[in-house]
């Protein structure tokens, strides 16, 4: 009789990994956390206690585990991020991110650094688990697009998360939406305005703006495709970051500014 002896594979490593910890999603994915040693003392008393851990995500795909991005973009940028935050919600800690509207005011705030709410600002639609608000600026004039959704907890207690913020002509082509980004970066977007500023910004893991080693301007050609290039030094490779890019009008104008918000991997 032919015996069989089978033999252990190594399908995924983690090394160096600084007060490391790996935990099984709900969604049967990997999480990885380690402590973020870059970050300066005043930093962290800047970012909430659980930002100053560098999150990352492995689905299993095609035979391998690949790093994915977790759909939140604020009030944080991972799952094991977002999942924190409802257990403390649901052990009676007080947290902001429990109305739709709130959340996206807040988000316009923080990361688009929007000086103040508008009384415009409404909701388009919620059904409960998922939301969609309009935010509003006065100057530069700008109609944004949020969608909400309670990612990890569907019912009156679920936290909203911010999964999409955009308005209605702009469009990224380069790079692709949760794709690993590395210095220096292209930048490709169609529908910005022609005769404004087109500005790219990229967020780290705490959603802080990286420094740039380059004027963040991206110049049009003459298809009205608006291209560049960031440089930017990463202190944690493969992080969850975001890649905001504005196009604000000239003053004067009475045109509306474009504006789009999506996911990267910092790699």
């Amino acid at each position: 009789m032919q015996q069989h002896n089978p033999k252990l594979r190594t399908l995924f490593t983690q090394r160096g990994l600084i007060q490391g910890t790996v935990t099984v999603s709900a969604a049967n994915t990997l999480v990885t956390g380690e402590l973020d040693t870059t970050l300066s003392p005043q930093a962290s008393t800047l970012v909430q206690p659980l930002q100053q851990n560098v999150n990352r995500e492995y689905s299993w795909q095609n035979g391998r585990f690949v790093q994915v991005t977790y759909p939140s973009l604020y009030p944080v940028a991972s799952r094991g991020e977002a999942e924190s935050l409802q257990q403390q919600a649901n052990s009676g800690q007080s947290v902001p991110w429990s109305d739709p509207m709130t959340t996206a005011e807040q988000m316009a705030k923080d990361i688009f650094k929007w000086p103040a709410t508008s009384p415009q600002d409404k909701v388009l639609n919620n059904d409960g688990t998922t939301a969609q608000i309009q935010l509003v600026r006065q100057n530069p004039q700008m109609q944004v697009t949020v969608t909400l959704k309670q990612l990890v907890q569907q019912n009156k207690t679920g936290l909203w998360f911010v999964t999409a913020a955009q308005t209605g002509d702009i469009t990224l082509t380069q790079p692709q939406p949760s794709s690993v980004v590395t210095s220096p970066t292209n930048i490709k977007v169609t529908g910005a305005l022609t005769d404004g500023q087109t500005t790219a910004t990229l967020f780290d893991h705490t959603l802080t703006s990286l420094s740039l080693l380059n004027n963040p301007a991206l110049n049009a050609d003459t298809n009205g495709t608006y291209t560049g290039m960031l440089f930017y030094t990463n202190s944690v490779q493969n992080q969850p970051g975001l890649l905001l890019v504005q196009s604000v009008p000239p003053g004067g104008s009475n045109k509306t500014g474009q504006l789009l918000l999506t996911q990267v991997i910092l790699g």
